[in-house]
């Protein structure tokens, strides 16, 4: 029997390719998204039989994320592993100019987004007394950039609940553990890339020698240590850092000659 899996943002860079590699390692997966075109597009390229799609928004209130989930449920069974892997684009806006709205939308996608998920999902695996969660924040919790004021703080806060969530329920032997990606390669950075380029300057060039390692971190590393931490009994309230290096250097710039 196959264990029972739910990932939201299963259609982004990150969430597609943790959504496959978990379907390769024999779950089912319940995929949380909510555009019906990446959905469609992401169960084309998936095994029929172990995808199951659900088409939902990350912001909706509580009432309804909890009636989803017990449609969920009562479908497909009890979840044992939730991976939270849905976020708000960038905002690069200095503070001083930052719109609330802009700010509090992207508190709403991640914070919000992350709580509701945990909650909804949680519940079930408290009252089972068995469960795995593992959240996607970024490099941004720790250490950010100018203007990355709503990004940096929302990342900050999936951290939090983390943390808040692995001591409350460890007892209940439900873990939680959270993911902190540095740049990943992608079509959000190419887009980035793309945009840097128009102004002149090569971003690409900029985040390899910003990285020890001269390189970004691809999305399969970000799979493979979500895995990890889902099968590992021992890891709860951990935070993985995967920047290949660049939150060790003491150095904005690289080292001339490097």
């Amino acid at each position: 029997m196959h264990k029972l899996a739910m990932v939201t943002g299963a259609t982004g860079g990150l969430g597609s390719v943790i959504t496959a590699r978990l379907i390769h390692e024999g779950y089912d997966v319940v995929a949380l998204a909510r555009d019906p075109a990446k959905m469609s597009q992401l169960c084309d390229a998936l095994p029929v039989g172990h995808f199951h799609q659900v088409l939902f928004d990350v912001c909706s209130s509580q009432a309804l994320w909890y009636a989803r989930m017990l449609d969920v449920v009562s479908e497909y069974g009890d979840p044992e592993l939730l991976i939270v892997a849905h976020g708000a684009a960038p905002v690069t806006t200095p503070t001083v100019s930052l719109e609330g709205a802009s700010f509090a939308d992207v508190l709403l996608t991640d914070v919000w987004g992350t709580f509701m998920a945990c909650q909804s999902v949680g519940n079930y695996m408290v009252r089972r007394q068995r469960g795995s969660i593992v959240l996607l924040s970024s490099l941004h919790a720790r250490h950010t950039y100018p203007a990355r004021m709503a990004y940096a703080t929302s990342k900050a806060a999936v951290c939090g609940i983390a943390r808040a969530l692995a001591v409350e329920w460890g007892p209940y032997n439900v873990r939680v553990n959270t993911v902190l990606p540095w740049q990943c390669a992608g079509v959000r950075t190419s887009t980035m890339v793309e945009a840097a380029k128009v102004e002149g300057y090569d971003l690409e060039e900029a985040y390899r020698q910003r990285c020890p390692m001269r390189r970004l971190i691809t999305p399969e590393e970000v799979a493979e240590t979500v895995l990890f931490l889902a099968r590992n009994d021992a890891m709860n309230g951990c935070e993985l850092v995967l920047d290949g290096g660049v939150s060790q250097s003491m150095w904005y710039q690289p080292f001339l000659g490097a």
